[in-house]
């Protein structure tokens, strides 16, 4: 059975992506709904997605007997404030223009839970996406012209659409989940960009969270959040100002100094 998976991963990854993608987010999470419900929104979104960290992970194992992509890879601090200073900055920026003017004073229960459901996301989307699914691509299609464009282009397009799940909790917000799915789709050429040229996932996964927690983080202090949709201006500005990552993220790929031979590997370390 596993090496039926290991070859329809090698010549339908697509297919396998969306089946992975399908089993680690919707199935996962359509199975505990009925229990997540009765618990606060950011503690309820830290088991799911903790929940579809685990998943991967178990995929992983099941299929590969191990984790089939580098974790830890060159230098973390170097990776992050060197090809990964630029989501820092762009993260600050979120943070700025996310402003609203507080009228509440979070507890630190909510905080906390804030913090913990943004690390949750990061983690489970970085090992989904950067993660397995990138590293499927690549491997499969690493003997045709122009493969590593080719990957990450559609692992960043998995990425952005799976942000359209966002429309089963926030059907009244369809214009700012366009407007995610745009801005992720940016933002996940850059973080694959970014895991290329430093093999070191946690790098992607500080610049993911602070991504989520500094731009979630002023409606922590408006008791009235969420449930209003965002204007086409704001979203607009938002995806302009991501547009920077996919400048940077090809320039990055397109250093004569890089250049990448995929192989099927992986650390196995967490």
């Amino acid at each position: 059975m596993t090496e039926t998976i290991r070859k329809c991963s090698e010549k339908h990854p697509l297919l396998f992506s969306l089946a992975v993608f399908g089993l680690v987010m919707p199935v996962t999470w359509g199975i505990i709904t009925p229990w997540v419900e009765r618990m606060p929104t950011v503690w309820g979104g830290t088991v799911k997605y903790t929940l579809s960290l685990l998943a991967v992970i178990g995929i992983c194992l099941a299929v590969y007997g191990r984790l089939p992509f580098t974790v830890g890879g060159k230098g973390f601090v170097r990776g992050l404030f060197g090809f990964g200073l630029l989501g820092v900055i762009c993260a600050a920026m979120a943070f700025l223009f996310s402003y609203q003017t507080p009228v509440t004073l979070p507890s630190v229960g909510t905080v906390t839970g804030f913090t913990l459901y943004s690390l949750a996301i990061a983690l489970s989307e970085e090992f989904l996406f950067r993660g397995l699914i990138l590293s499927r691509l690549l491997y499969a299609w690493r003997d045709r012209r122009g493969f590593l464009w080719w990957s990450v282009t559609a692992c960043s397009v998995l990425f952005g659409l799976r942000h359209l799940l966002n429309l089963i909790e926030k059907p009244y917000a369809p214009v700012f989940t366009v407007g995610q799915v745009v801005f992720t789709f940016l933002a996940g050429f850059y973080l694959c960009a970014v895991y290329l040229r430093t093999e070191n996932l946690w790098v992607c996964v500080c610049i993911h969270f602070a991504e989520d927690f500094l731009t979630g983080f002023w409606a922590l202090f408006v008791s009235s959040a969420g449930r209003s949709d965002a204007s086409v201006g704001n979203m607009a500005l938002l995806c302009a100002v991501h547009s920077v990552y996919v400048i940077f993220g090809v320039l990055m790929l397109r250093d004569k100094h890089f250049s990448y031979q995929p192989i099927d590997k992986g650390d196995g370390q967490l």
